[in-house]
């Protein structure tokens, strides 16, 4: 919370030099391995084109690497955006900086500030940190109901399972939904009515309990209290010796 908090938008749009009459999506994802891309870029980017057909007061703006020569394998974003025919709507955060370094901590919380909706949605996350980072600061999101989505969105809205197509992955011992660009550029139009430009109090809410200080207070040291308890206790004997490697390999 002392990196990611409510901010005027005007304000927070000075730093990329943005017009306070823009309707902005954002997008925080990596852009590594080729396809199928996790992050589905490319039903993203298609939902996206859908979305902005008829509103030229609309703008994407990416945190990515645009991979213009394959880097990490990554899909090349620009040729794809051109074929969308949306190349002349979308923002780019500065790419020699996203891939070697040197964004302050408070440019994120700029980034998510200026935006008005955060669309996360994907085929898989063990967590996705984005979207509680964009919630914190009041900006609502855009995920998929599955994997640890379901469980992050506060303020925002869902596609719903039904709405993507899906297959057994059998390495993963579980299933794996692609979303329907479709659905995704419906959240956006929905996203899009109901614009305000406020900080949304539920996002933040909702984020909070995640904060490190709390995840600490009321999780880690409980458990670390317990694992110490059970290594002082008498029925717990502990390192009785330490095995030599030669005692091994003898």
């Amino acid at each position: 919370p002392k990196i990611y908090y409510p901010m005027d938008k005007a304000e927070a749009r000075k730093l990329f030099q943005l017009p306070d009459d823009l309707f902005i999506v954002g997008t925080v994802a990596v852009n590594r391995g080729g396809l199928p891309s996790r992050k589905t870029w490319v039903e993203n980017l298609q939902a996206f084109a859908m979305f902005a057909a008829d509103k030229p007061n609309v703008r994407l703006f990416v945190h990515t690497d645009l991979a213009d020569e394959g880097y990490e394998a990554g899909i090349p974003l620009r040729p794809l955006m051109a074929s969308l025919g949306i190349l002349d709507k979308v923002l780019f955060c500065d790419q020699e900086r996203y891939r070697y370094g040197g964004f302050a901590p408070e440019y994120m919380r700029h980034f998510y500030n200026s935006i008005d909706v955060l669309n996360a949605v994907s085929n898989g996350e063990g967590f996705g940190i984005p979207v509680l980072e964009s919630q914190a600061v009041g900006t609502p999101v855009i995920v998929g109901d599955w994997c640890a989505h379901e469980d992050l969105c506060f303020a925002g809205w869902k596609v719903e399972k039904h709405e993507a197509h899906h297959w057994y992955d059998a390495q993963q011992a579980g299933w794996v939904y692609i979303a329907n660009p479709v659905a995704i550029a419906d959240r956006m139009g929905m996203a899009y009515r109901t614009w305000t430009g406020m900080a949304c109090a539920e996002g933040i809410a909702g984020a909070a309990p995640y904060q490190i200080d709390t995840v600490i207070r009321d999780h880690w040291l409980p458990i670390l209290a317990e694992l110490e308890h059970d290594i002082r206790t008498p029925r717990s004997r502990g390192v009785l010796r330490i095995i030599r490697r030669e005692e091994v390999f003898s």
